[in-house]
């Protein structure tokens, strides 16, 4: 019983509440559950007692006609459809139907079922603090406060998502289309602050830039400026090559003529 298990009253098939109308196959096939005997019992056939175990019924096709909204020929078909297909055993009883409902332990045993959930529930309260613990990353990552301030962790200071969203449409102005609701989704220009790309320096003037060479409600997302703000952000922070010293000509000359001056304190050249 993979999809679990419920409880309904037998009443259900004599509440006023529904109206008195034929029964589906569903229905009828839940009829003939509620109905077996769900412990050892004697039951009166004209002047006639018979024994029926737990999970048999016995009631005339006539019966069954008159409670399911059939006819008798349909109730038959039924019958002989679910027994052909193991669903039920029939047999006789002072020439009355006795049907025995297969694996109706399966369907009413509620031990079992409640055993089965106990095996379930460590391996369920695993997933779930696995889960709790990759919400909790997710949580450190981007914290959220009550007044729409978002710590970037990996970043820089606290944005306000307001001024966010005001900064990057203003800098793509009428090039963004305002009608696309994933421009409410501001995960990747979070995610570009978040690796380390500075919103003043990086992200609105390569949006801007960006923007000014495309014609109006052309860009769609955000994602169309990522690459070029990761590009803004690389070069900002490219390291400064290291010079070589290199000798003036006016010391290079001094240095000649040092070396080659006639004065004899120096030697000759």
């Amino acid at each position: 019983m993979s999809g679990g298990l419920f409880t309904v009253d037998r009443s259900i098939w004599e509440h006023d509440l529904f109206s008195d109308e034929p029964m589906t196959e569903r229905e009828a096939w839940l009829w003939l559950i509620g109905e077996a005997a769900w412990k050892p019992r004697k039951v009166r056939l004209g002047y006639s007692l018979i024994d029926i175990e737990r999970g048999q019924l016995t009631h005339s096709v006539r019966f069954m006609a008159d409670k399911w909204k059939w006819n008798k020929d349909r109730v038959a078909r039924f019958l002989n459809m679910l027994k052909n297909r193991d669903m039920i055993e029939t047999g006789t009883a002072t020439g009355q139907t006795v049907i025995t409902i297969c694996n109706y332990e399966k369907f009413q045993n509620f031990d079992e079922y409640r055993e089965t959930v106990a095996r379930q529930e460590p391996r369920q309260q695993r997933d779930g603090n696995e889960t709790a613990a990759r919400q909790q990353r997710d949580k450190e990552e981007h914290q959220i406060t009550p007044d729409k301030q978002i710590t970037i962790v990996k970043g820089a200071s606290e944005i306000d998502l307001d001024q966010l969203q005001a900064g990057l449409e203003a800098s793509a102005g009428n090039a963004l289309n305002r009608t696309i609701p994933g421009l409410f989704d501001l995960s990747r220009p979070l995610a570009w602050i978040a690796a380390g790309c500075d919103f003043e320096l990086d992200v609105l003037p390569t949006v801007k830039r960006l923007a000014g060479n495309k014609p109006p409600n052309s860009i769609k997302g955000w994602k169309f400026f990522e690459q070029a703000v990761m590009d803004a952000k690389a070069s900002r922070t490219a390291p400064v090559p290291e010079g070589q010293a290199r000798a003036s000509p006016a010391h290079q000359t001094q240095i000649i003529d040092i070396f080659a001056t006639k004065d004899p304190a120096y030697g000759k050249p």
